[in-house]
Order: C-alpha cells, then structure tokens, then sequence
C-alpha cells in the first residue's frame, strides 16, 4: 500500500515498506498538509497559503500515487484568495478559504459543490 506523508515541507510517497516512490514540492510550492485519499491510492495536498502573495491562488491538489497532480481545487471567489485548511468529513473533502468560506469539493474534478460565507 502507497504511504503519503509530510516531510519537511515536502510531500513523500513511498511504498509502504520505506522505498520512496516520489518527493517534493508539487508545482515548485512548499507543502502545509498531506491528507491521504479515502478508498483511493492518492492524497490532498494543501500547499502553503503564504507561499504565492497576490491574486488568487489553488493551494489545495489532488496528487495521485505517481506524484502527478490530478487537480487543483476550484476557488469559491474570484477574487485574491486561496486555502488555509481541508478535512475528510466522511467522503466529503470540506475546506476553507482565506477570504471567510466554507466549500465542498467533489473529489473526482475539484469542482465547488457547496461554499458558505462563514466570517
């Protein structure tokens, strides 16, 4: 079974048994958490918020076992914002943005299903 985790700042895949499969920074960014997939062989991977300053930024991918970004989460607004956390909520991926909203995000596309203005 592939094992994800968080190294440093680094996302580490590796086979279960020590043998690293991939590491680094996906997309040249440091990595803030690393959340493996439920009932899938790939992760979430929440890339640090302060790592890109200006307009908006998609911090939050769904990286497969080979270290390739599957998607990057859509964005509940336009304007300047980006992730600051994300959780498993049984099958759900629930997260919040830096600009005060709660989303939902299919797990398949990285699509907005849901978002509330939770400030």
């Amino acid at each position: 079974m592939v094992r994800f985790s968080l190294v440093a700042d680094e996302l580490q895949i590796d086979n279960g048994a020590g043998v690293v499969l991939w590491s680094g920074k996906p997309q040249g960014y440091a990595v803030s958490a690393v959340l493996p997939g439920v009932r899938s062989d790939d992760c979430l991977v929440l890339l640090n918020p302060d790592a890109q300053r200006q307009g908006p930024f998609r911090n939050l991918l769904r990286v497969s076992s080979n270290g390739a970004v599957v998607w990057n989460a859509q964005l509940p607004t336009r304007e300047s914002d980006c992730y600051t956390s994300v959780r498993w909520v049984e099958d759900s991926i629930v997260a919040n943005s830096w600009t005060g909203y709660r989303v939902v995000i299919d797990g398949a596309t990285g699509d907005v299903l849901n978002s509330s203005f939770t400030k």
